[in-house]
């Protein structure tokens, strides 16, 4: 080969190299950025959920009263029939 068509081919390849490096960095970037996103979401879900399932025992005032200690209590199973199933 002659010298100038090797000084072309290493000025291509150079050009290649700078491309392939800029668009892998960018790629490694937005992967990391959807894998952190990814995870936020799913703590968010885990969360969300766990709120719900607290929320929802705390709204469950029939087994609240009639399983409770109080007079109340006493009184709503010995005189009604609002704790029967």
């Amino acid at each position: 080969m002659n010298d100038q068509l090797l000084k072309q081919l290493i000025k291509q390849m150079k050009i290649l190299n700078f491309w392939v490096t800029l668009f892998g960095g960018i790629m490694l970037v937005a992967i990391i950025i959807i894998g952190f996103l990814l995870f936020q979401l799913a703590s968010f879900i885990g969360k969300t959920n766990e709120k719900i399932d607290n929320a929802t025992s705390s709204v469950d005032i029939k087994q609240k009263a009639c399983d409770g200690d109080g007079s109340f209590s006493e009184f709503l199973n010995s005189k009604t029939a609002a704790c029967e199933e």
